[in-house]
């Protein structure tokens, strides 16, 4: 059973609804505290009722010591009419026999007596019965004491029989059923016992029972319903991640392209120029832009015009490095941001890295491209326009930089198609 507890558990069947777990919470601990306090409770009635059987058994045993010593002092003025002289002797019977017969009607008379210690006390008649025996062998005792203190001879006879009678009950019936009475308390003060501590016992189990279940009923369920609500904030803290990243990422994009945007260039720009700046190297703009690409939308439509901007995208893709930048900041403007050494890249000669990269990117831009059906001849309706601006040195400002890679796109713009032409002074 607890097995099958254990797997609906972990299944899930009993912590699907983490909010309603507080109700087992407070039923569990108020089963548990009740049976705790149960245990407590009967752990404090055993020592109360252990405390209150120690003395009824302590009272019942002296009764058994008081008939003896009351049977002592008899026998002594009895047979010694010295004895009758000596007050002490007689003050200690007196106290002895009224200590003997004023506990033996607390203990006769107490309503808490079990039937079978009144049967003892009262069940049986006549010199069977405890308490008969004990009012005789008192007035007995009344008598020879009474006979010693008066002194009297008249009443001699009357005392030897008191006495006669004494020591007939007193070592045998009375003696034993005293015994009977102080081992029938002590067999009901063991029964007592017994019986609080079965219950001690009980509670205690219970409770580990109860603590046992609410381990498998509360805390297993609270543990796995924790799990699964961590699981569940991991996943949307991911989810919300990964959305805050396609957030970041579309405010920096062109959804078209997939290239970085204007605000992205901007970004990219401050952080290659301040990077240069502290290296000593220099940052290379190569500004593109597409001639007579308005005609393509106008002739094609502006899905083809889309497939165009892609194309080109993938073109500058490849064209360029990996440690290279390639963004999207118009409607057919492109830019790449290059690690240069403007000292080698000064328009002079072939073979410096703008001048490499712009050819290869005027080459790769100038076959055509297939759109449904149709081909789009970048060499003859769509050229390519590229400015080249480099800057390098303790400060670089890329607002002015960018400039003048625009300056140098118009330049090439205006001395014809297809061409790239460096950002000079004279520009």
């Amino acid at each position: 059973m607890l097995a099958r507890l254990a797997n609906a558990v972990i299944g899930g069947r009993y912590a699907e609804h983490p909010k309603r777990l507080w109700r087992r919470y407070v039923v569990g601990l108020c089963v548990i505290v009740g049976l705790l306090m149960t245990s407590h409770l009967a752990s404090l009635q055993a020592a109360a009722v252990s405390e209150q059987d120690a003395a009824i058994i302590n009272d019942s045993g002296r009764q058994r010591m008081l008939s003896q010593r009351i049977l002592f002092f008899a026998e002594k003025l009895v047979a010694d009419s010295a004895a009758a002289q000596n007050a002490r002797m007689l003050a200690d019977m007196r106290d002895a026999i009224d200590l003997f017969e004023t506990t033996h009607i607390r203990l006769s008379s107490d309503p808490a007596l079990s039937p079978a210690m009144r049967g003892l006390y009262f069940g049986v008649t006549g010199e069977g019965a405890l308490d008969q025996m004990v009012r005789d062998f008192a007035r007995d005792a009344w008598t020879v004491l009474a006979r010693a203190e008066r002194g009297d001879e008249a009443t001699w006879a009357a005392s030897e029989t008191a006495r006669e009678r004494m020591v007939k009950a007193g070592p045998g019936p009375l003696l034993r059923k005293l015994n009977a009475v102080v081992m029938g308390y002590e067999a009901e003060a063991q029964a007592n016992l017994s019986g609080i501590v079965l219950v001690n016992q009980l509670s205690m189990l219970m409770a580990l029972v109860a603590l046992t279940l609410g381990i498998f009923g509360i805390f297993m369920p609270a543990h796995y319903a924790t799990l699964r609500a961590n699981r569940r904030l991991r996943a949307q803290a991911q989810d919300l991640e990964k959305l805050r990243a396609a957030a970041q990422h579309e405010a920096l994009h062109d959804a078209l392209t997939g290239l970085p945007n204007r605000r992205h260039l901007e970004q990219e720009m401050t952080s290659r120029c301040a990077a240069a700046a502290a290296s000593g190297r220099g940052v290379g703009v190569l500004h593109i832009d597409l001639d007579r690409f308005k005609q393509i939308n106008d002739t094609l439509g502006h899905a083809a015009g889309d497939h165009v901007l892609r194309h080109v995208a993938d073109t500058l893709r490849a064209a360029v490095g990996p440690s290279d930048f390639v963004g999207r900041v118009g409607g057919d403007e492109f830019v790449v941001l290059m690690d240069a050494d403007a000292g080698e890249d000064t328009g002079e000669g072939e073979g410096s890295p703008l001048q490499s990269t712009a050819d290869g990117i005027i080459e790769g831009l100038s076959k055509p491209v297939q759109f449904d059906g149709e081909l789009c001849h970048f060499g003859a309706s769509v050229g390519i326009d590229i400015g080249m601006a480099c800057a390098s040195g303790p400060e670089i400002d890329p607002a002015r930089l960018l400039a003048n890679a625009d300056i140098a796109l118009y330049s090439a713009k205006g001395s014809g198609r297809g061409r790239a032409e460096y950002f000079t002074e004279e520009l």
